[in-house]
């Protein structure tokens, strides 16, 4: 089992469950052989000693979660306190690393605001969505993060993947909304994570 430890907190692990439980005979089981023992079996819920502590917020990142009338609480994912308390989650960066990266993005795919297909790069969406705050490009295994400047009003490029030719595809402003995208944030922006595998 795998899981992303933030740096600024830890989690405790949970081990296997006792594998004589239920077994007649064994200690804690009942005649029947059905189990005592208040620890939690295979395919039952985990007790909320111990579920509580899976997801754990930090110095930083804090938890978000649906909490319901009746008393449960469901983890939806973590809010980044120094960044505005902007949503993110874990997910590996381009340099390798493990870092919790904002998830409200546009894809940044290839389009240019010159016809050199070089220089500020764009993203889009269909027209009349909240305008984006985040790119996202796919790097290998990993992703980078972008900061959205403005929206952008001119001309479109498309850079074949292919081919490495540059297109006019400036019609795509009659059916998207066009933002240009600046600098890439460093990683060092976002919370870092450790990949560690429990026991």
């Amino acid at each position: 089992m795998y899981f992303v430890m933030a740096a600024c907190s830890s989690l405790p692990l949970i081990g296997d469950d006792d594998e004589d439980n239920g077994r007649p005979g064994a200690p804690g089981a009942n005649a029947d052989g059905s189990s005592s023992s208040s620890s939690s079996s295979s395919g039952s819920p985990v007790p909320n000693a111990m579920a509580g502590e899976w997801h754990k917020g930090g110095s930083r990142l804090k938890l978000r979660y649906l909490k319901g009338d009746d008393g449960t609480q469901q983890f939806l994912g973590w809010s980044d306190s120094a960044r505005g308390g902007e949503d993110c989650s874990f997910l590996q960066h381009a340099d390798g690393s493990w870092r919790c990266m904002p998830t409200a993005t546009a894809l940044v795919g290839g389009y240019f605001a010159s016809a050199s297909c070089t220089g500020t790069e764009l993203v889009y969406l269909a027209k009349g969505l909240p305008a984006p705050k985040y790119g996202q490009k796919y790097e290998g295994l990993g992703t980078r993060r972008y900061p959205v400047t403005k929206p952008h009003a001119g001309a479109v490029y498309w850079r074949q993947p292919t081919t490495g030719a540059c297109q006019d595809v400036s019609s795509l402003s009659t059916s998207s909304d066009v933002y240009a995208v600046g600098p890439e944030l460093p990683p060092s922006a976002f919370v870092l994570g450790t990949l560690t595998t429990s026991p």
